[in-house]
């Protein structure tokens, strides 16, 4: 199957959205929240995303879409999955770090992912056995092979999450590991670091299909691994039952894994 009219149309509907963010970022926001208070939502985000929604639909009406704001729409072999801002805490304290993430499903399997974060100009992209790419410049994980001091690290942590005690827990023993612990906010923009080699891993017990989908992809094209906390291979279709996402250069996979299950 060509991808590339499908990568065209990501990467077009991430520039418009990003391009919208900024017009809208340092205008008076109507921001709420949603499953607890931190865990906000503005304007912009259903802007965006009604935006993407629009531009994916027009072209490619039968294919589905599953959003962070409105969910998804239909069933199709066909399933875009986006996050029109992700790191909105972030967006809405205007602190220039957040993305748009796009990814697309075909019959179950990842196949474009375009992550775009409009404040830097950086526009990460992949297409399924076709390499990853920063700017149209081919890119792949870090060589790192320790975890401690040599490796740096990205991660969220809520205190409004169910899991808190436990990520907390995790946090402290990965930290205490000597392992150099970034919190950016944006998981979509983690994943992507990851793929270009400024990070070395990700871990989440809850990260969303819409935060992970085209990082996911972009880290494996990349030549990075992606495995759910048991190990196994990350698959977006257990988002019901297993949100867990460990995300790495693949030669510090097994060792963070070890930190993160360690009793």
């Amino acid at each position: 199957m060509n991808l590339q009219p499908y990568l065209d149309l990501a990467i077009q509907a991430a520039l418009e959205a990003g391009k919208l963010q900024l017009e809208m970022l340092h205008k008076p926001l109507k921001i709420e929240s949603k499953a607890f208070e931190a865990d906000l939502v503005t304007e912009a985000d259903k802007a965006c995303e009604a935006l993407l929604r629009e531009m994916i639909l027009s072209r490619f009406p039968a294919h589905a879409i599953l959003g962070e704001e409105d969910g998804q729409d239909k069933e199709s072999s066909f399933r875009w999955i986006v996050d029109p801002i992700d790191g909105t805490v972030n967006y809405a304290h205007a602190y220039p770090h957040f993305c748009v993430s796009i990814g697309l499903e075909i019959e179950g399997q990842l196949s474009v992912g375009v992550v775009y974060a409009p404040s830097k100009q950086e526009l990460f992209t992949a297409m399924h056995d076709s390499g990853a790419f920063l700017n149209q410049q081919p890119i792949r994980v870090s060589k790192t092979h320790q975890l401690g001091g040599r490796a740096i690290l990205g991660n969220y942590v809520s205190s409004g999450s169910k899991t808190f005690e436990d990520d907390k827990k995790v946090f402290m023993r990965i930290t205490e590991a000597g392992v150099p612990v970034r919190v950016g906010g944006s998981g979509a923009l983690d994943l992507a670091y990851i793929a270009c080699g400024r990070m070395d891993g990700h871990w989440q017990s809850r990260e969303m299909p819409w935060d992970c989908a085209a990082g996911n992809l972009l880290i494996r094209e990349a030549g990075g691994k992606v495995t759910h906390f048991n190990g196994q291979e990350h698959d977006l279709s257990n988002a019901d039952t297993d949100l867990s996402i460990v995300a790495s250069n693949g030669h510090i996979h097994k060792d963070l894994l070890d930190l993160i299950l360690a009793s």
